[in-house]
């Protein structure tokens, strides 16, 4: 990926942390895109790997325009591996467009919104230590816990209830307990992901008719919630 160059109307649409595309536009905004693998011409550069050319669309002397709406949800998907049950989701992308002449012949313009909002249960799953560890029983494991005052192996790998600290029951209790087998925990907390995108663009054909002005406009911003951070990512 950090060996791309992205380029949207032939500006730089590189995002500079992780070389990636800053703007994704909708596809209903696009009028053409090009990628460029290999021998490109002295006027692309800045990247040893592919370039990405995208276009946005213009208006015409025709007012056109277009409207859609893409709904997932969770009635047909299956059941996660790792999930107990079949994770929530609910996921709406819907938008429209745009375009026509401000003046015939001459001057342009085009545009175009696109909401996406998901609400998606996101599985994940850890060990944690089982019920009979939580209870000082270590019996089923290979750790062997040391007492400290002997520096001896406590007797049938049993902490006495009363050698559990407080402060290690209170941290211990931080801790979820175990619903999938001796020692796993698993869940699937819902996380959202909410974005809005606005595109807007205006063409000028100078007096001449060979050159063409172009102002260009995108607003794009979103929200995303992980229930349980990084981990939840990474699951």
């Amino acid at each position: 990926i950090n060996s791309n160059n992205h380029l949207l109307d032939a500006v730089n649409n590189v995002e500079p942390v992780t070389g990636s595309a800053m703007i994704v536009p909708s596809p209903d905004v696009l009028q053409e895109f090009r990628i460029l693998t290999n021998s490109y011409s002295a006027e692309y550069g800045r990247a040893g790997g592919s370039v990405v050319l995208v276009v946005t669309r213009t208006g015409s002397n025709r007012f056109h325009g277009s409207g859609y709406e893409f709904l997932r949800n969770d009635i047909f998907d299956a059941r996660n591996t790792f999930a107990p049950t079949v994770p929530a989701l609910t996921q709406n992308q819907y938008g429209f467009t745009l375009g026509g002449p401000i003046v015939k012949n001459r001057t342009f313009f085009f545009g175009g919104y696109e909401g996406y909002r998901q609400d998606k249960g996101i599985p994940v799953s850890a060990p944690v230590p089982s019920l009979k560890v939580r209870a000082g029983d270590f019996s089923d494991e290979a750790v062997k816990p040391i007492d400290p005052f002997t520096g001896q192996p406590f007797p049938n790998n049993l902490i006495p209830a009363n050698r559990i600290s407080p402060l290690s029951r209170s941290l211990l209790s931080l801790w979820p307990v175990p619903n999938q087998g001796a020692n796993i925990w698993t869940a699937a907390p819902s996380g959202t992901n909410n974005r809005d995108q606005f595109v807007g663009r205006v063409d000028h054909t100078l007096l001449e008719g060979k050159n063409t002005l172009t102002g260009r406009y995108i607003f794009d911003k979103g929200k995303r919630y992980l229930p349980l951070g990084h981990f939840a990512s990474n699951s």
